[in-house]
């Protein structure tokens, strides 16, 4: 999760120079990642929903909490192989809004997983964004995690969870290069107990 979190970050700073607001109809609210945690063994997928408590603007704009249900992630493998993995696949993590995900073998002869499509539902169609107010959005998403780097996903790719506004006009500020690593502070110091001990962390700064 840290590893995407870094990653993300880094996206979304390259807009930090921009002047211009955007007209918003997809709103960011959190993203899903393929995270590694015992390399050459397994890895899992992990939801991190940034709605709420858990939102920072200018950079993630729902402030009110977005919760996800009937979750659905469908996994592609070398091979030719597909799993669905059901809403049990996902455990809540402590902060009531994100998943982990259980481990996924990937060692020796088992198949690696080279693309995943994550599907859900909102908890309502009525949110709050910073700088529009109350807006409705879609009921459902569906976000695709592609590979960054060859056939195969690499630890940290992940895929952007944004809620889709059913219309109506508004702008949304752009990210700040400041206020993003402020972001990224308050969500180490966050996650630092929620997620495995620190081995696992060191090998997400790679």
């Amino acid at each position: 999760m840290w590893k995407s979190v870094h990653r993300l970050l880094g996206i979304l700073s390259v807009c930090a120079g921009c002047a211009a607001p955007a007209v918003a109809t997809s709103i960011p609210m959190g993203f899903v990642s393929w995270d590694i945690t015992i390399p050459g063994s397994t890895g899992q997928f992990d939801i991190v929903n940034l709605s709420g408590a858990n939102s920072s603007v200018p950079d993630w704009l729902v402030t009110s909490s977005l919760t996800l249900s009937s979750l659905s992630l469908t996994v592609h493998f070398t091979g030719g192989g597909t799993t669905v993995f059901g809403p049990s696949y996902f455990t809540p993590n402590l902060d009531g809004l994100s998943f982990d995900g259980g481990d996924i073998a990937i060692g020796g002869s088992n198949p690696l997983p080279t693309d995943a499509t994550l599907t859900g539902a909102f908890s309502t169609t009525s949110v709050t964004v910073d700088g529009l107010g109350a807006v409705t959005i879609l009921p459902t998403f569906s976000v695709a995690i592609l590979p960054s780097v060859g056939a195969t996903l690499s630890d940290g790719d992940y895929a952007v969870i944004q809620v889709e506004t059913t219309g109506g006009g508004g702008t949304t500020p752009e990210p700040s290069s400041l206020l993003l690593v402020a972001l990224a502070a308050a969500l180490a110091m966050k996650w630092s107990t929620a997620r495995r001990p620190q081995p696992a962390l060191a090998q997400a700064r790679r």
